[in-house]
């Protein structure tokens, strides 16, 4: 069972994940937003949503805090705490730009 919130060791965790992996790092927090928010997989396209609880915008935050993971996998983010994360690859651009 995941503590009510992430620990400070969990953010550090984050934010410094290894680059390149996108699939390790979407496991790792798939717990907090199954419990809080939503997540989803199709693909290699994740599509989460914080469900306003201050504990997945704090994983966000320390996503974002990871410059270059961000810069590789974050597609794109909207109001109310949505957020797309994918592997560039032309596929994967088609799919999400329909």
């Amino acid at each position: 069972m995941i503590a009510e919130y992430p620990t400070e060791n969990e953010l550090e965790e984050i934010k410094n994940w290894r680059i390149t992996d996108i699939h390790g790092l979407m496991e790792h927090i798939r717990e907090y937003w199954e419990k809080w928010g939503a997540w989803k997989k199709e693909g290699d396209i994740y599509t989460l949503a914080t469900g306003g609880w201050n504990g997945n915008e704090e994983i966000i935050c320390a996503m974002q805090e990871n410059i270059i993971w961000w810069a590789m996998y974050w597609y794109s983010s909207n109001r109310g705490g949505h957020y797309v994360f994918a592997p560039c690859t032309i596929e994967n651009i088609k799919k999400l730009n329909g």
